[in-house]
C-alpha cells in the first residue's frame, strides 16, 4: 500500500495515487503535529503534492532530492531535514 498511517506519522511508498490524497488529507487534519515520510515515495500524483504543500506537515526524507521531493524542499526549506 502506498500510504501507511500511524498515530503520528504517515509514510508514502512507491507511487502515491490520487486515492491516497483524500486519506492523507483527512489524516493530516485530525493529527496534531503530523510527520510525513516521503523517502520511499518515488512519485506522487499532483493531488498528493498539493495536500502536502497546503497543510505543511513536518516532512522526512527530502534531503537534497533532485526529484519532486526537491520541489517540496524548495517550497519549505525551514522544515526539511
Amino acid at each position: 500500500m502506498p500510504l501507511e498511517l500511524t498515530e503520528d506519522r504517515a509514510v508514502l511508498h512507491g507511487h502515491a495515487e490520487i486515492t491516497e490524497a483524500e486519506d492523507l488529507l483527512a489524516w493530516l487534519r485530525r493529527t496534531p503535529a503530523p510527520r510525513v515520510d516521503v523517502s520511499g515515495c518515488g512519485s506522487a500524483h499532483l493531488a498528493v503534492l498539493q495536500v502536502l504543500l497546503a497543510l505543511r506537515p513536518a516532512l522526512d526524507g527530502i534531503g537534497n532530492a533532485q526529484d519532486w521531493r526537491g520541489f517540496l524542499a524548495a517550497a519549505r526549506p525551514q522544515e526539511t531535514e
